[in-house]
């Protein structure tokens, strides 16, 4: 119990992993609203599935490693299952809006 083994950490990281790839995406996608050419939806849709695609493996990757943590770590990991998911879904809402807001001010500008 000493020792903090690599498996203990996984859903963290998990966590951090989807946390960055959701404040990239969403930055990403208010920096192409405020182009002035517009936004394809071309361009909008990729970053969408692509965060998809990383909350997906990154649920798999919490609520796999999680039973396999130390017996300490398992029971906290149990505890924020749930929340994390809705976290996970509540970040990609966020990004849907911004993917959706960016491809409306291309529209717009057009």
């Amino acid at each position: 119990m000493d020792d903090l083994l690599s498996i203990d950490m996984l859903p963290t990281w998990a966590v951090l992993f989807y946390v960055v790839v959701s404040v990239v995406s969403v930055a990403a996608l208010a920096r192409l609203r405020r182009r002035p050419g517009g936004v394809a939806v071309g361009a909008v849709a990729p970053a969408l599935a692509l965060s998809a695609l990383s909350g997906v493996f990154a649920v798999i990757v919490y609520v796999g490693a999680a039973p396999v943590a130390q017996i300490d770590m398992a029971d906290f990991y149990a505890m924020y299952e749930s929340p994390f998911i809705i976290v996970v879904v509540l970040l990609f809402v966020a990004q849907v809006v911004c993917g959706a807001l960016a491809s409306r001010s291309g529209k717009r500008g057009a």
